[in-house]
């Protein structure tokens, strides 16, 4: 069953059902698998740090120790803020109201790195005609469990469907006169596996 997040707007409600996008999802996707001279598929398996021991698949967990050495349950644990204080755990965007208030432009979203999108399903005109009407996007600090911080969402509108692009401010460093920027060379020649094709929706 699809989650809901209700959102509100000029005293209204409007409970709607997300969809997570993915090439997969859109495009399908291929598989590399391994397999041995009898074609039969290879398992992956760890080695021990000594190289004695042969640790299947899943057999490699993590853990939390203190200084000493000992074993520390997660429950034990307390998230601090940079100020030495202890963070205040918030609410999965799913248990609450989400206020459409916020407005930024275009170029507010293009400085954050989109890491997920969601389609919105259930989308009525009176909601269309809210987010049309206004000059630019709807934003808000979405948490998709509960969470010490949440992460920007913008509400974008294409060919009356609704998206949830959701991800974090790039940090950009600034750069004086006398400076030269380092660039990649091998980034420039990845190619982008990451674009969505809007208008099949």
């Amino acid at each position: 069953m699809a989650r809901v997040l209700n959102f509100s707007s000029n005293g209204e409600q409007f409970p709607l059902e997300i969809e997570k996008l993915d090439r997969k999802k859109l495009y399908g996707w291929t598989e590399k698998l391994v397999v041995d001279a009898n074609e039969d598929i290879c398992e992956t398996l760890s080695f021990a740090s000594d190289e004695n021991l042969i640790i299947p698949s899943g057999g490699v967990g993590h853990a939390t120790l203190d200084e000493d050495g000992n074993w520390v349950d997660k429950s034990d644990l307390v998230t601090i803020t940079e100020l030495g204080e202890e963070a205040i755990l918030k609410p999965s965007s799913f248990k609450g109201e989400i206020l459409l208030e916020e407005i930024v432009q275009v170029e507010d979203i293009f400085e954050h790195n989109i890491s997920s999108i969601y389609f919105l399903t259930g989308v009525s005109e009176k909601l269309l005609e809210i987010v049309k009407s206004i000059n630019g996007f709807f934003t808000f600090e979405f948490n998709y469990r509960d969470s010490y911080a949440g992460t920007p969402a913008f509400l974008v509108e294409s060919n009356n469907n609704l998206f949830l692009l959701i991800g974090n401010r790039i940090e950009f460093e600034f750069l004086s006169l006398e400076q030269e920027a380092e660039v990649d060379e091998d980034d420039e020649d990845d190619e982008d596996d990451d674009e969505f094709d809007f208008g099949s929706f």
